[in-house]
């Protein structure tokens, strides 16, 4: 499944609740930001990144969306590589992709809003 947000406007992305990528092979998702130049910032999450839903534990995993340091899941780490002239605070395109089972919510981002010349 593959879900793409266009905003038109630029936005700041903050975070994004990753369901249900639970321990089977194949359970992944990948997650592309774009900056209003076209250059990019990309999230792997891989199997096991949240637990099962239903489970003893929530079956989700918060990822930050403001850096591209490893982020530790359930039982996996997702990893993101950025382009040198990426500029979080100006995206305009967010692509989320899963392969088999999983899902996301509760995306947060803050609109841009220039600032006033005076």
């Amino acid at each position: 499944m593959v879900t793409p947000w266009d905003f038109l406007s630029p936005v700041t992305p903050l975070r994004v609740d990753l369901i249900d990528l639970e321990n089977s092979p194949g359970q992944t998702c990948s997650i592309t930001l774009a900056d209003v130049t076209g250059n990019t910032r990309k999230y792997a999450c891989l199997e096991a990144f949240t637990s099962e839903v239903p489970a003893t534990v929530p079956g989700f995993s918060t990822l930050d969306l403001t850096v591209d340091t490893p982020q530790t899941g359930y039982l996996s780490t997702a990893t993101a590589v950025t382009d040198p002239e990426y500029d979080g605070n100006s995206v305009v395109r967010i692509v989320f992709s899963f392969e088999g089972a999983g899902a996301y919510d509760n995306l947060c981002f803050c609109p841009w809003v220039p600032s006033r010349i005076l």
